[in-house]
């Protein structure tokens, strides 16, 4: 609509200006009115679009970035339908991922491998059955993975994303310490109790759900979604690296998330900016090639493989600093920055209520260091397995033919697996005890550690919904480094290009890797509400990022009576704001000043008058 100012200027009848010329002196200049009528129109329209663009050049101006205490979320009304979808089918997802879970799918195991192949096999059934296409279990050399995917091939506009997850698991000994079966799901006290529960069929079955929540509800997606789930994952992902190599193409996106990851406190929402990499090693001492030997005959007159060993092992740290002692390990790690100690400093959960939770009554490690700066942005070497001698009932005096140990490092960025590798491997043969000699095997766990910028597209959108969902400020939302390492993470980096936000929903206390592993079925249902919200979010930001729009909750659908109808899509995904674009000065000036110009013009040819204006400056 044309603005007030123009509108009101449209004269009744026409009326000489005061000073004009007499009427018998503008016949004369009548010879081409009508062009210079027309003229006039097209004169006014330029002030009307003039002023349109001024007005918007204003609103840009002014306009700021959405708030950062707190989120702009859309409208509750607008999911109505999805989480009524996904209240109805509750029962029906967890029983479907009880199913999953009963399938032994340990990738360290050989003996288990049929049985990886079989979540596989059931995990590309499911996303058939949930509405993705194109669901397949594809060969990589080792374990599988499953590719599926939705694309919308009517609207080339809509951002890819990559969504991943795994279905292997770790290795359930000592099985003994179980409360249940680590393969018979159980719920106690709204736990789901099983091998795998968090980690990761729980938070992979909850992100399938939750994405098809929102296919169901409304017959399409704001986003096209691929999927990479895998079965090598626990063991280190080792035949990724040659296979995203190979065929990592079919999986291009513009944003990835992982549905393997988790939360430092069920309670308190946080974004992982960070993943530590790893390597690991096997040491093997051998000691005399006869075997076995009596201990009362040898004992104290030969090297006891098992004393040298831990003679090894020991020598790795150094007790009084806590820290490391191979030679080399610490010569690339930078130093943790003031900023980012004040940000961990902000952790959730206290230290002393992190060792309670966890039975210990004393934090050890790297001198200067709190305990979540140890565990997040400071590299570690940690035995995880030894074996040697007799370890069944009662007693066997025996001096051991051999003993070992597994080794797994947790490293930092600027930290190579491969250049840790063969400091420890140099540091072992440097102390070797005398009488025994050692082999050391590099073992296929292997990840590069990641990191990722925090004022990203992916972490923006997951922060928004996370403060949604948890009832905080957007503000209280929590930026760390995980501790962990997901392989594929830096993979993707390395072979697409492209960051992998983390976007799961288990909790640190939840018995990951450990006997009685759980996840919490409050966990679970927030996981499926929060897929459905990321996908239209981010729809919304990369929209705003090719500045198209306005943002999401800034004018979201205002609810009808009764909590509002459901949320169905438009014919265009919800339009998100332009940042603002500064343009010269000088361009400011004349698009803020050429409407008055125009309007001049306008209002001369429009009344008539106009003839007296130019044809007393033409023939003056």
């Amino acid at each position: 609509m044309a603005s007030p100012a123009v509108t009101s200027r449209w004269p009744a009848a026409r009326r000489p200006i005061v000073g004009a010329r007499p009427s018998s002196r503008r016949r004369r200049c009548r010879t081409g009115s009508l062009t210079r009528s027309a003229l006039g129109l097209c004169l006014g329209i330029a002030a009307l679009v003039a002023r349109r663009a001024a007005a918007k050049d204003a609103a840009d101006t002014t306009r700021t970035s959405p708030p950062t205490t707190t989120a702009a979320a859309p409208a509750a009304a607008n999911f109505t339908a999805v989480d009524e979808w996904l209240d109805v089918h509750r029962e029906a997802h967890v029983n479907a991922l009880k199913d999953l879970l009963r399938i032994p799918s340990i990738s360290a195991l050989s003996a288990h491998a049929p049985d990886v192949r079989a979540a596989a096999e059931w995990t590309a059934a499911f996303a058939t059955a949930r509405g993705f296409r194109h669901a397949e279990v594809v060969e990589t050399g080792g374990h599988p993975v499953v590719y599926a995917d939705w694309i919308d091939e009517a609207d080339p506009s809509k951002p890819t994303v990559l969504l991943y997850g795994h279905f292997d698991v770790q290795p359930v000994d000592p099985e003994a310490l179980w409360t249940s079966p680590p393969f018979e799901p159980t719920v106690r006290d709204g736990n789901l109790y099983a091998r795998g529960a968090s980690d990761d069929k729980g938070n992979m079955v909850a992100m399938l759900y939750g994405v098809a929540s929102l296919l169901a509800t409304n017959g399409t997606l704001p986003v096209n979604v691929k999927f990479l789930l895998e079965g090598q994952e626990e063991i280190g992902s080792p035949q990724m690296p040659a296979f995203l190599a190979a065929h990592g193409s079919r999986w291009a996106a513009d944003y990835a998330f992982s549905a393997d990851g988790g939360q430092v406190a069920s309670g308190a929402p946080g974004v992982c900016l960070g993943l530590r990499g790893s390597v690991a090693l096997e040491l093997t001492v051998t000691g005399a090639a006869a075997g076995d030997l009596h201990s009362g005959t040898y004992g104290g007159a030969i090297q006891n493989p098992l004393h040298a060993l831990a003679e090894l092992l020991a020598g790795m740290r150094d007790p009084a600093t806590g820290g490391i002692a191979v030679d080399g390990f610490y010569e690339h790690v930078e130093a943790v920055s003031a900023d980012e100690r004040a940000v961990l400093a902000r952790h959730p959960v206290s230290e002393a209520a992190w060792l309670a939770a966890i039975g210990v009554t004393a934090a050890v490690g790297e001198a200067g260091y709190t305990s979540h700066e140890r565990t997040m942005v400071r590299p570690s070497l940690e035995v995880v397995g030894m074996v040697g001698g007799f370890t069944g009932e009662g007693l066997k005096t025996v001096l051991p033919a051999a003993a070992s140990a597994k080794i797994s490092c947790r490293l930092v960025p600027a930290q190579v697996p491969e250049d840790i590798a063969d400091k420890i491997i140099s540091h072992v043969r440097a102390h070797t005890p005398p009488g025994v000699s050692v082999a050391v095997t590099r073992l296929p766990f292997t990840a590069v550690p990641y990191a990722m910028a925090r004022e990203s597209t992916a972490n923006t959108a997951a922060a928004a919904v996370l403060a949604d969902l948890y009832g905080v400020p957007l503000d209280e939302v929590f930026y760390y480094r995980m501790g962990g390492s997901i392989p594929v993470v830096a993979l993707l980096k390395r072979h697409l290009g492209l960051d992998m936000a983390l976007f799961a929903f288990g909790a640190a206390d939840e018995a990951v890797h450990a006997p009685n592993e759980f996840f919490r079925l409050g966990s679970f249902a927030r996981a499926t509400r929060a897929y459905p919200r990321l996908l239209v979010r981010l729809a919304a930001e990369h929209r705003r990022d090719l500045g198209e729009g306005t943002p999401l909750g800034e004018e979201a659908a205002p609810a009808a009576e009764g909590g509002g109808a459901p949320w169905a899509p438009p014919t265009r995904w919800p339009p998100v704001p332009r940042r603002p674009r500064r343009r010269p000065e000088a361009v400011r000036s004349c698009r803020g000043g050429c409407p008055l110009v125009f309007c001049v013009c306008f209002f001369f040819f429009c009344t008539g008058s106009e003839t007296q204006f130019w044809c007393g400056s033409a023939v003056g």
